[in-house]
């Protein structure tokens, strides 16, 4: 078989879900976000588990949660309203191997959402290179040729010999087949 590829596990410990919330925030600011935490219920003085979690979910809404604990003080209905789906409920005593893995899953979970809003921000740039291309159309094109079409027109009224006038409507049909062809791509881009 193929050689797996090894997972580099960088862990930080707190003692207060205070400390945690600001190691999230500065982890966010540095842009190095985590992407699993483990967080137990019962947490050391201050902030309980679940307070620690809604604060946590305020700073970074993508991290992945494994909430461990040995008492059931908060029902995972009562997590979910808090954290949406983005976390996982283990009761103590755990398995390390299984832990692991659900890390293992959970952070891989993160990165695939980090690469779709890494694409989502590409094509938004990519959507509004699109607009700037077609505002420069409209301006750099459009208009200049609806104007040769409009003074062509005027000619056309004006005191002119048949050759002439026969080679200002030859202008006017090319003229107003390309002004169509821009308004029909200015129009379908629109959609």
């Amino acid at each position: 078989g193929g050689e797996s590829e090894e997972i580099e596990w960088v862990i930080d410990t707190t003692t207060s879900g205070q400390e945690g919330v600001a190691m999230i925030e500065a982890a966010e600011v540095e842009d190095d976000p985590y992407a699993v935490i483990y967080l137990d219920m019962r947490m050391p003085g201050g902030w309980s588990g679940l307070e620690t979690a809604r604060y946590i979910h305020q700073a970074d809404r993508n991290v992945r949660i494994i909430v461990i604990t040995a008492f059931v003080d908060e029902n995972v209905k009562g997590i979910r309203d808090i954290l949406g789906d983005r976390f996982v409920y283990l009761r103590k005593p755990y398995v390390d191997n299984e832990l692991q893995q659900l890390t293992r899953f959970l952070a891989a979970d993160w990165a695939r959402s980090q690469e779709l809003d890494q694409a989502m921000r590409q094509l938004e740039s990519l959507n509004q290179g699109k607009d700037q291309f077609l505002a420069m159309m409209s301006h750099e094109l459009h208009d200049p040729l609806a104007v040769l079409l409009l003074n062509g027109e005027m000619l056309a009224n004006s005191e002119i010999n048949a050759e002439q006038k026969q080679l200002l409507q030859v202008m006017e049909r090319s003229g107003k087949r390309v002004l169509q062809r821009i308004n029909d791509i200015l129009d379908s881009s629109k959609l």
